[in-house]
């Protein structure tokens, strides 16, 4: 045998490499080779009983039902399965026999306002069935678009002004147990029942509060009240100008100003990770008294102020700078007439600053070689910069390159 041909064959050996599969394995489906698969096989069904219960309760209702037809294996799965309902598509009486039918504990339901209000003793027969003694996500939503949903796809803001009404009064049954919350175009003050004594979710960890009326004592209690609450969603609602927060779990908070918040303060929030202005255009004031954990920030725009203990930025310039914030490595900014000057004020108040995003904003001409003593003792750490333009022109270039060349470890910009 050929030396070459022997030193590949102990190569082989070396790397332990599996044999080349045969023709026969190929075929037979790997019946008698060795690392071959075995066609035609259902190994889903092989899965025990609590994992394909978990699987089939993240399906719609609809979807879930349906897996009964997979087989006889399947058919006991999704009675005993934790209850996931969404009677959106599904005519009242379907619900019913839904509710009654799960051997399951309850995990999630969703229902619309609107509805709700139609037939008020069904929706308390439901809330109130044995299958949702344990329930842990809970949805009132109005049927057009889930608030957290719509936030992301980028939809706009309705300005109409809705009539709402007070949630069934079985809502609240389970707030013991819920673990994710979101109501949309109800009203909390105006209710039959104790707000305060309702609005208590101790294994909370999401919230959300879309077009919601409630009075800001309620609204501090709901928060307090929430003792592992981590992601807060507050999105245009009535009844507060003033919003302060108090956690010691709270890890990331969306808020929509519109149409009448107008001042957050974040008082106490050791674990706030991440705070964003949903709405550039909304003329707000955000007030942070003590965030040490801050890493994401956004948006700065015209029409808002930030204050960051005697540190102001107000129409997206810095206005007086006597703290730095080193916490905050992601900024955005959005709607802006942005120049050189305006970029060094803020790389100073955020001097860790890694990525930085800018959308939709005008360039203004700028001379960099005034400030070329700054730049040799600011130390510039970004990384990454975002421009989101409608349409580019030359000015853009200048506050472009200043990232480039004068930042130390840069690594990409695009758009």
């Amino acid at each position: 045998m050929d030396r070459p041909v022997m030193e590949e064959e102990q190569n082989a050996k070396k790397r332990r490499l599996p044999p080349m599969p045969t023709e026969q394995s190929l075929t037979a489906g790997g019946a008698g080779g060795d690392g071959g698969g075995e066609a035609g096989v259902d190994r889903i069904s092989d899965l025990p009983d609590v994992i394909l219960g978990s699987i089939v309760s993240l399906l719609p209702t609809k979807d879930a039902a349906r897996t009964q037809a997979i087989a006889t294996r399947w058919r006991h799965i999704w009675l005993a399965a934790p209850l996931n309902l969404d009677h959106a598509d599904l005519p009242p009486g379907v619900v019913s026999h839904i509710i009654l039918a799960p051997e399951g504990p309850g995990r999630g339901f969703c229902l619309r306002p609107n509805q709700a209000w139609a037939w008020p003793n069904l929706f308390n027969f439901w809330l109130r069935s044995a299958a949702l003694d344990k329930l842990q996500e809970l949805e009132l939503w109005d049927g057009l678009s889930r608030p957290v949903q719509a936030l992301i796809r980028g939809e706009p803001f309705s300005t109409v002004v809705i009539r709402l009404l007070p949630p069934p009064a079985s809502t609240f049954r389970c707030s013991a147990t819920l673990r994710v919350a979101s109501f949309c175009k109800c009203n909390l003050v105006d209710s039959t029942f104790s707000v305060d004594d309702a609005l208590r979710f101790p294994q909370l960890r999401q919230l959300g509060l879309d077009q919601v009326k409630i009075l800001e004592p309620s609204l501090h209690a709901m928060i307090s009240g929430s003792l592992v609450l981590e992601f807060l969603l507050l999105n245009r609602n009535f009844g507060f100008a003033r919003a302060r927060i108090n956690s010691n779990s709270l890890r990331s908070i969306g808020v929509c100003g519109k149409p009448w918040l107008q001042e957050l303060i974040l008082e106490n929030a050791p674990c706030l990770e991440r705070l964003i202005n949903l709405h550039p255009r909304m003329d707000i004031r955000i007030s942070v008294t003590s965030a040490p954990k801050l890493e994401t920030l956004g948006f700065l725009s015209h029409f808002s102020r930030f204050v960051f203990g005697g540190t102001s930025i107000q129409n997206g310039r810095v206005v007086s700078l006597s703290t730095a914030v080193p916490s905050v490595k992601i900024l955005a900014i959005s709607n802006q007439i942005i120049d050189v000057d305006m970029v060094i004020d803020l790389l100073k108040c955020f001097p860790c600053l890694e990525k930085l995003y800018m959308k939709n904003y005008v360039s203004k001409a700028s001379d960099q070689w005034k400030h070329r003593d700054v730049i040799k003792y600011l130390d510039i750490r970004l990384k990454t910069v975002v421009l989101e333009l409608n349409e580019f022109m030359d000015s853009h270039v200048d506050v472009a390159s200043f990232f480039i060349l004068n930042a130390k470890e840069f690594n990409e910009a695009w758009g």
